[in-house]
């Protein structure tokens, strides 16, 4: 990673999503939440590519997490 990732995933209609990446520490930290079908971080450092998660909330139900596969 140069510092910036783009996370992209399918729309779910009505959802809000939420993207988390898994900090060095092995801790998590909330990157965003949105209604769209992309969030960027611009905060994710040089070196190799951070974890990602991405789950959707709807009518008060949040879905399991979905690890983001580089590349795809």
């Amino acid at each position: 990673s140069d510092g910036t990732v783009t996370v992209v995933w399918d729309a779910v209609p009505g959802a809000e999503f939420r993207v988390r990446c898994r900090r060095p520490d092995g801790g998590w930290r909330v990157v965003g939440r949105t209604r769209g079908t992309r969030m960027e971080d611009g905060g994710a450092g040089a070196g190799p590519l951070p974890e990602y998660t991405v789950s959707a909330a709807r009518d008060g139900a949040r879905s399991p997490e979905a690890a983001a596969v580089p590349g795809s």
